[in-house]
């Protein structure tokens, strides 16, 4: 990914004119973004955050309420 990162930048971002550059340029930062939640995600995946249900309580008064 670092190589295409490099490539994508250096090498693809030419300036023609006013209009192709700024959709050159919003097309990049789309990719970059995309990039970027790509990679939080994978750091979401790979350390999930693990937590222990708590105990329902034994008299059923006590239950929380639920809308049928």
């Amino acid at each position: 990914m670092p190589r295409y990162f490099f490539w994508r930048t250096f090498n693809t971002l030419t300036y023609y004119d006013p209009l192709s550059f700024a959709s050159a340029i919003l097309l990049y930062f789309a990719e970059v973004y995309r990039i970027v939640i790509y990679l939080l995600g994978l750091f979401v995946n790979i350390h999930p955050f693990n937590r222990k249900p708590k105990p329902l309580p034994s008299d059923p008064d006590k239950l929380p309420a639920v809308d049928a």
